[in-house]
């Protein structure tokens, strides 16, 4: 409703004058009312703007700007310690029933956010134990030594761990500690975890690399050929056994398992991995052909049965050629370490797999040892003869 100005202006009415500037900061002051905060913020800023008040682009008076309003740093909402502990839970069962399955959550930005909320809450105990001037102190001096690219000196080193050990110490006494230690740990195990799917995700990824490199070497046309050769001539001498065979034929065979043993250790290292179980050319005696073959037959069937019944035995399988995948060829101590806790571990499960299979092995070395059939320095070692009647075995 509009309504006209008196005659000689509003000042000749005052009361009509008052009436009009009530009515118009209530219809602002309703407009206003409606608009949430972000939206009010906006506008304000908007219209402040729009007067002048400020031009983009241009210095602000240090005298103006130290009035103006500061912008807000959006703070980024907790994570609910029990939503996230029953997260963890499931994504324990879910690597447990399908490792190579991705999460169903984003892990990456979870552990993001546990990571700034526990410097928030390490920031909070520095404070409330009286440690603020001191970690900032040393903050700087850290900073200073690295962004002249120099190493950390002894004394600095010092005094960080000296610091570290007295706020550990002293944690419990700040306000906070529990729920620092609770989400330290629940960040420890989150790292734990994407540690372990990112090692099964390489994992799927070198097996799928592996099986390709393996079939272009089962399906090389002179590979084919060659078996296919070998195998019409096994069946025309009617041989049931490797003892019906000659020594020619013998001879073809042993050649034709060189080949593809070199071939598919070359194979093995175009990946990255090593090749060391893979030993082209190793001859026992002719005489215990058979009996080699079937400790390995049995031997074979036994740890078949292990690897498809225990998914334990898989992963270890599976971690141990991903972690000498990373080693390389000069591996750290650590992963040294982890490479030689996973072989004791995989060596134990296949002790006990095989344990039917002992006396005969055990009679096999005595043969072996005993019958002058090797000649002398030639002799296997117990870790040798292992070696070759499990060369190639197939852990998949």
């Amino acid at each position: 409703m509009q309504h006209r100005e008196p005659i000689g202006g509003a000042h000749t009415d005052p009361s009509w004058t008052s009436q009009q500037i009530k009515i118009a900061i209530n219809e602002a002051m309703d407009e206003l009312t409606k608009l949430n905060t972000q939206d009010l913020l906006k506008d304000r800023n908007l219209k402040f703007r729009k007067l002048g008040g400020f031009q983009e682009g241009i210095p602000i008076d240090p005298k103006k700007g130290f009035n103006m309003r500061k912008r807000d740093i959006p703070v980024p909402p907790k994570i609910s310690d029990s939503e996230l502990e029953v997260e963890i839970e499931k994504l324990k069962q879910q690597i447990s029933e399908s490792p190579s399955a991705p999460p169903k959550f984003d892990l990456h930005k979870t552990i993001k956010k546990l990571e700034r909320e526990v410097d928030q809450e390490f920031s909070e105990a520095v404070k409330a134990l009286g440690l603020t001037e001191r970690f900032s102190k040393l903050r700087d001096e850290v900073s200073k030594a690295t962004s002249e690219n120099q190493t950390i000196d002894p004394l600095l080193q010092d005094k960080i761990e000296k610091l570290n050990a007295d706020f550990n110490q002293r944690l419990s006494a700040a306000p906070n500690s529990n729920k620092l230690q609770k989400k330290r740990d629940m960040l420890r195990e989150l790292t734990e975890v994407k540690l372990l799917l990112d090692r099964n995700k390489e994992t799927v990824r070198l097996k799928q690399k592996l099986k390709k490199k393996f079939d272009d070497v089962i399906n090389n046309p002179r590979i084919k050929e060659n078996y296919e050769a070998l195998q019409s001539e096994i069946q025309r001498v009617g041989a049931s056994s490797a003892s019906d065979l000659d020594d020619e034929l013998k001879k073809k065979i042993t050649e034709f398992n060189k080949e593809v043993d070199l071939q598919l250790a070359n194979a093995v290292k175009s990946v990255g991995l090593d090749d060391q179980f893979i030993k082209p050319g190793q001859n026992g005696s002719e005489s215990l052909v058979p009996e080699i073959e079937e400790l390995n037959n049995e031997v074979e069937k036994e740890i078949e049965i292990l690897a498809n019944s225990s998914t334990d035995f898989k992963r270890m399988i599976e971690e141990l050629k991903v972690e000498v995948a990373k080693a390389g060829g000069t591996p750290d101590s650590e992963s040294k370490n982890r490479i030689d806790d996973l072989t004791q571990k995989i060596k134990q499960s296949l002790a006990e797999a095989t344990g039917s299979s002992s006396l005969k092995y055990e009679n096999l070395v005595s043969k072996i040892s005993g019958n002058g059939s090797l000649k002398a320095g030639e002799s296997l070692t117990d870790d040798e003869l292992r070696e070759k009647i499990g060369a190639n075995l197939n852990f998949s």
